[in-house]
């Protein structure tokens, strides 16, 4: 017994085919066999179906039509146009095709059924529903030529996939599993098992669909299906979730609360040794921006705007060192990427002294070597993330203080004291996260964001996006941020291999945001609403970067 014959839609789908058969003449069910093939139903092409000089002829009486299109064999989905249920279609197909009259197992009828629906499309068919006619057409082409549908199907899937549009896929491989049988018996059995994997996948069991997937796997993440290469979904990864405790301080810098939070999490690796924790940031809306009242607060920070934000995941961490290592050993993308890159050493600090093509290129070897979408912040994304509810000018409360963060603590915020600095960056997860569970948001290294640098929020985007727009931007050059020491000394941080990129300094027109501050900063530069911009080709040693990814295939 098939797995189709033990499935009790399967068996539910005979009990009404056998119905019909007793209630109707052989005349009815000939042709409700026959109806089985096209995908949807019309008056008009089942008259022709009836009336077409197949060989042998049918011989269906003229109320046939009528009584089928009104039978519980098929469901009207909209004005005269009909559809019969797929384990219907499955059970009529095969008595169909154990007719001795056509031929053996009804390839000679299946082949004169292909050619009149072909005919009949060309000549007759006409209809406003989306995707109908290539699922009729693929549906005859399957008999008669399945490698060609094989491969347009697969281009099909590849594009539904690439479009990351739901209801596409799941319209494809709904169609996929329809022509099982001509495809199966052709050969391409790879496309039926990629297209269930899909199915699965779209709807969100990333179990079942790995359990399809695997075996498709030995070629690494790409198969190869009529000649088409099509990128397999990354493998889901073990959600975890951690505990952590979040403080919050009044103005003076004194804890006033602490509270345990717990996040979801996935951990991906990167050699056997180095790991890259991934937090997983709920969707929301917030008020991006600064009001006017907040300390240390100037025009680039206004006017607040509601933001919503979908879920993401964003590092736990701005990104290590040894996690810098581990991905610049792996095979270039676009440009070289130097193993050793900061100033001050150490595996569980911050990379720092990476300039914003150098983020990207880590962050495309880390998407190419993981099959995940690894990418910059957006601005919106990074703020979003930071204050993690809160709407203070930091997420520990209305100040900081050095115990808190890593920043230039001869400065002070609000009604805090003075603290000492350690001058240099500190390894990550020193200082308490906030309540989305990421640390060393306020200070330690800037971080890069994929935004160009507007000089206030007129304009941008209010759904989250990087804004990349040609509004509004700032040329390299212009007087940026007075307020802080970086823009006012940058040669002071400016590295060497800065010379490197001489073409790329040339030719940048405007800067890249960067956020957080850095341990040679202010507090104002460390609030959660501060913004800053660089020059995206200098190498500078007190700015970082952290990477996120769109919703990972978790478990």
């Amino acid at each position: 017994m098939t797995e189709n014959q033990r499935n009790p839609r399967m068996q539910e789908a005979i009990d009404r085919v056998e119905s019909f058969r007793r209630r109707f003449s052989d005349g009815h069910f000939d042709l409700a066999c026959h109806a089985a093939f096209p995908l949807a139903l019309t008056p008009d092409l089942l008259y022709r179906l009836r009336d077409y000089p197949f060989e042998p002829r049918l011989c269906v009486p003229w109320r046939a039509v009528a009584d089928l299109l009104l039978s519980d064999l098929c469901d009207e989905v909209r004005d005269e146009l009909y559809e019969i249920d797929r384990w219907v279609r499955w059970v009529l197909l095969d008595r169909l095709t154990r007719d001795l009259r056509y031929g053996e197992r009804g390839e000679k009828r299946l082949r004169q059924l292909s050619q009149f629906l072909l005919t009949y499309l060309q000549r007759h068919f006409q209809t406003d529903v989306r995707g109908l006619k290539w699922g009729q057409r693929w549906t005859a082409l399957a008999y008669l030529e399945p490698g060609r549908t094989a491969e347009e199907l697969a281009k099909t899937l590849r594009k539904s996939i690439q479009s990351q549009r739901s209801s596409d896929g799941l319209r494809v491989t709904s169609l996929v599993e329809t022509l099982a049988d001509p495809l199966v018996k052709a050969g391409f059995e790879p496309l039926l098992t990629l297209s269930r994997g899909m199915g699965y996948a779209l709807r969100g069991d990333a179990l079942t669909a790995e359990k399809q997937f695997e075996p498709l796997r030995s070629d690494g993440n790409t198969v190869a299906v009529a000649g088409v290469e099509i990128a397999l979904p990354p493998k889901p990864i073990p959600k975890k979730r951690f505990q952590f405790e979040v403080v919050t301080v009044d103005r003076k810098g004194k804890v006033i609360e602490r509270e345990q939070h717990s996040a979801w999490y996935f951990t991906e690796m990167l050699d056997s040794a180095v790991m890259l924790d991934m937090v997983e940031i709920p969707g929301g809306t917030f008020v991006m921006g600064a009001p006017e009242g907040e300390e240390e607060t100037w025009d680039a920070e206004q006017p607040q705007q509601d933001v919503t934000v979908p879920s993401f995941y964003m590092g736990k961490y701005p990104v290590t060192q040894a996690q810098w290592r581990a991905v610049a050993r792996l095979p270039k993308a676009d440009r070289d990427l130097k193993l050793d890159r900061s100033r001050f050493k150490g595996d569980d600090r911050p990379v720092e002294n990476v300039n914003w093509f150098d983020a990207q290129e880590f962050c495309k070897r880390l998407s190419i070597s993981t099959g995940r979408d690894y990418r910059l912040p957006s601005e919106a994304e990074w703020e979003y993330a930071c204050r993690a509810g809160t709407i203070t000018p930091f997420y520990f409360g209305g100040t900081i203080t050095t115990k808190l963060a890593n920043y230039d603590g001869d400065y002070t915020y609000a009604h805090a004291p003075k603290g000492k600095s350690p001058n240099e960056t500190t390894p990550v997860g020193r200082f308490p996260p906030n309540r989305f569970g990421l640390y060393d948001l306020h200070g330690n290294v800037w971080e890069w964001c994929e935004d160009d640098w507007h000089s206030n929020y007129t304009g941008a985007p209010t759904d989250g996006s990087a804004w990349i727009e040609n509004n509004n931007r700032t040329e390299i050059g212009s007087d940026l941020d007075k307020r802080t020491k970086i823009e006012r000394s940058e040669d002071e941080y400016l590295d060497s291999d800065t010379e490197s990129e001489e073409e790329n300094v040339d030719r940048v027109q405007n800067l890249k945001v960067l956020r957080g501050g850095s341990w040679d900063d202010g507090p104002g530069g460390c609030r959660s609403a501060y913004r800053n911009g660089g020059n995206p080709a200098y190498f500078i040693l007190i700015r970082g970067f952290r990477v996120a990814c769109g919703v990972a295939r978790t478990l």
